[in-house]
């Protein structure tokens, strides 16, 4: 017989916070909860993120795909079962057909606000407009909840279409996390806040070290604030990593950098082009939804921005 949850919304006082960036961790009121078994974690973090109740047959050929029916639905009642009991009998619904977590303002899942928060972002702004302050911070935020890979560490040999789904949400937030690197990076470069620009193009440059607009990013930066021979260094470390790893050396634009900087030259100024790469959800692009901060941001950069070098 499948097990029957209904919890009254009105009950639940105590706070849940999932956090699925990273290792990851459930906490009640902020005390980590134990769960019983991995597979009661990943059962968890895909009902979490799913925006509609899930029927029982789904969730039991995801977890459970090498059984029967009848022994899958068992060992789907029975982490069901352990998970009601961990999470104090107040966050799963559930009958016959369908499962879903209760959602209330006592909720909070990382990776939920991490979305919303580059969502707010790009209503705001737009992809391609100079992001205002208040967009800064708000993905400031949003990076500061990437702790790690999504659901690091949490993998299945037995369960492909649970690895399908992890892998591109995974995707997913990696690539929004370079996007928003590379946003706040040149945000604030734009700005003429270089060493916060800095410190967001070294942590883009250290997620996808051969990316070369990444890297050449970073050597522009460290140019324009007079870091020559840290540029330099940049350079040859870039070139290093393309070689060993890929055999190949740097661009063309990569390689006219370092010589113009090798050279004495002062560093061009970046074009700043503010264009977020489009991310996987739901298969479609964002579409551009400026808001207010372009004009403004412009007319601020025209009037008080200078290349430090020129």
């Amino acid at each position: 017989m499948d097990a029957i949850f209904v919890h009254s919304e009105q009950k639940i006082k105590e706070r849940l916070t999932l956090n699925w960036m990273g290792t990851p961790c459930v906490e009640i009121d902020g005390h980590i909860v134990r769960l019983e078994t991995q597979k009661a974690m990943a059962l968890l973090a895909y009902l979490s993120l799913s925006e509609q109740p899930v029927p029982r047959e789904a969730l039991a050929a995801m977890f459970w795909p090498e059984f029967d029916q009848s022994h899958a639905f068992a060992n789907l009642r029975r982490n069901l079962a352990s998970l009601d009991k961990s999470l104090g009998y107040h966050w799963i619904e559930a009958n016959r057909s369908t499962i879903a977590l209760v959602r209330n303002k006592q909720l909070f899942i990382d990776v939920t606000s991490y979305f919303d928060l580059i969502r707010r972002v790009r209503q705001h702004c737009g992809i391609s407009a100079a992001p205002c302050r208040e967009c800064l911070l708000r993905l400031e935020q949003a990076v500061a909840l990437y702790r790690g890979e999504f659901l690091a560490c949490l993998n299945f040999r037995d369960c492909n279409d649970f690895d399908e789904w992890q892998y591109f949400q995974r995707e997913e937030a990696n690539q929004e996390l370079a996007a928003s690197l590379r946003w706040l990076a040149e945000g604030y470069a734009f700005a003429g806040e270089f060493e916060r620009a800095i410190r967001y193009a070294r942590r883009w440059v250290k997620m996808d070290h051969l990316n070369e607009e990444a890297q050449r990013l970073l050597i522009q930066l460290y140019a324009q604030t007079g870091q020559r021979g840290t540029a330099l260094k940049q350079y040859e470390e870039c070139r290093r990593l393309l070689d060993e790893e890929l055999g190949q050396p740097p661009e063309p634009e990569t390689v006219a950098l370092f010589e113009k900087i090798c050279n004495g030259k002062p560093a061009p100024k970046k074009a700043f082009s503010f264009v977020l790469p489009v991310a996987f959800s739901n298969g479609a692009a964002h579409e551009p939804l400026l808001g207010t901060c372009s004009a403004l941001t412009m007319q601020h950069y025209r009037l008080v921005h200078s290349d430090p070098l020129d």
